[in-house]
């Protein structure tokens, strides 16, 4: 793992039209999602900050640095500006809050490519690039900025304007081989089939 101090930055985007209550809430083996989160990214880094649109909500629930966004109701690209613009470290890892089957080792895999010239290292899931799971330097804040001025919420629309590494999909499947890591919960039915994926898990496991 590199060497280079590296916060953590998670997205708490707040209440989901399908779930119809904020994600980071929502219970996963008996704790909020971005507790569960919270607490493996401790183990981890040494500077954790959560955005969020409206961050009362967490005030009581976190002992982390809890962000609003800079620049209001912009998404992900807006929540990645907030973080960044608070972070007192370089290298940031982004992640969104509703990633329950998330791996360390993902996370190890992200670090390890920190070379000191990328300014976003982001991997490649199933033929896509992931844009939500990735490291972003501070020198992407101005053109975060410039983007969201502009209207244009694309979050890989920042890879235009600063070195970028892709990781290839192969070296991911070398630590997450089923991808558990990326699923995110964006539906009820989401939810069962993240549940459904950890039964196997423990399967495979025993």
């Amino acid at each position: 793992m590199t060497e280079l101090n590296v916060s953590a930055i998670v997205l708490a985007g707040g209440r989901s039209s399908r779930f119809k209550r904020d994600k980071a809430l929502i219970l996963w083996e008996g704790k909020p999602l971005i507790v569960r989160l919270v607490d493996m990214l401790k183990r981890m880094f040494g500077e954790i900050i959560v955005v969020t649109g409206d961050d009362r909500r967490y005030e009581d629930l976190l002992d982390v640095i809890v962000v609003d966004d800079l620049i209001k109701g912009k998404g992900p690209l807006g929540g990645i500006h907030a973080g960044l613009s608070s972070s007192s470290n370089d290298y940031n890892l982004i992640l969104p809050c509703d990633m329950p089957l998330l791996n360390e080792k993902v996370i190890s895999l992200l670090l390890d490519e920190i070379d000191g010239r990328s300014r976003i290292i982001l991997p490649v899931v199933r033929g896509y690039v992931e844009p939500l799971v990735g490291i972003y330097h501070r020198d992407c804040i101005p053109f975060a900025e410039m983007l969201l001025r502009g209207g244009k919420l694309k979050v890989l629309g920042l890879v235009d304007f600063v070195p970028t590494k892709l990781i290839p999909e192969n070296r991911v499947l070398e630590v997450d081989p089923n991808l558990t890591s990326f699923l995110n919960l964006n539906s009820p039915e989401d939810l069962k089939i993240a549940t459904c994926g950890l039964i196997e898990e423990v399967i495979k496991e025993e």
